[in-house]
């Protein structure tokens, strides 16, 4: 079990997972509190995962990410990914249960949104509509849904109340866990932030300071455009001066 939360706000987007993976054999379990469930991509999207951790036999989820983020990231938006992932996730042959969750911003604070992603049954699910605000999670315990549905309104809630919500509520089933027989979550609660209203966006560690990722720049899919319309123009003025 994992636990991953998407919180969004009028200000941004706040995700929260566990670094806990389960392995087990036939006569015991062990866990391994490394795992990185948060993957940050360029253009203010972050994607968390949960389910199994290896997409197939040869590839762990964690890279299948890192991998598609490197070949196709700085060219996608929160628009067009959710299906670019799903596509991607056929193509290198995956076939194991995996949940992704998929937030991300487009333009202002208002074009926030998250999209869930089931491979079991190809399905993509508008967790959290845009113009909308609330916490949308997986790996969901009795815990999880009574703390995050507790009368809260995210509508009003600020940035900061959406990183204390989300933190506490993933700590919580940390500790939790820690009693029962099968521990499936644990590790350390990570925390990455898209706080558009005050330009904070990366991995915001427990003395709350935030820390850029240097591959997910805000601006990649402009440079992307801008790139390729140098491209064309250089084309044309070739065919131009072979006239």
């Amino acid at each position: 079990m994992s636990l991953i939360i998407h919180t969004i706000v009028k200000d941004g987007i706040v995700v929260c997972a566990d670094t806990r993976t389960t392995h087990r054999d036939q006569n015991s379990i062990r866990y391994d509190d490394t795992a990185e469930k948060i993957i940050p991509f360029p253009n203010n999207i972050v994607i968390s995962h949960c389910g199994s951790s290896d997409i197939n036999e040869y590839k762990s989820t964690t890279n299948f990410l890192l991998d598609f983020r490197k070949r196709q990231g700085k060219r996608l938006t929160i628009f067009d990914l959710p299906l670019q992932l799903l596509n991607a996730f056929h193509k290198q042959g995956g076939n194991n249960d995996v949940v992704f969750k998929i937030s991300g911003c487009a333009g202002d604070v208002s074009m926030c949104c998250t999209y869930t992603i089931y491979t079991k049954n190809d399905q993509i699910r508008l967790s959290t509509a845009y113009n909308s605000y609330g916490a949308s999670y997986d790996g969901i315990t009795d815990v999880c849904h009574a703390m995050l549905n507790s009368g809260i309104d995210y509508s009003t809630l600020t940035i900061n109340g959406a990183i204390e919500l989300t933190r506490s509520c993933l700590l919580e089933n940390i500790r939790l866990c820690k009693y029962r027989n099968e521990q499936g979550i644990g590790g350390k609660c990570q925390t990455y932030i898209i706080d558009i209203a005050h330009d904070r966006i990366g991995w915001l560690d427990d003395d709350m300071n935030v820390t850029k990722d240097e591959n997910a720049p805000s601006d990649a899919y402009d440079k992307y455009q801008r790139t390729k319309m140098d491209r064309w123009i250089k084309t044309q003025e070739k065919k131009e001066k072979t006239k």
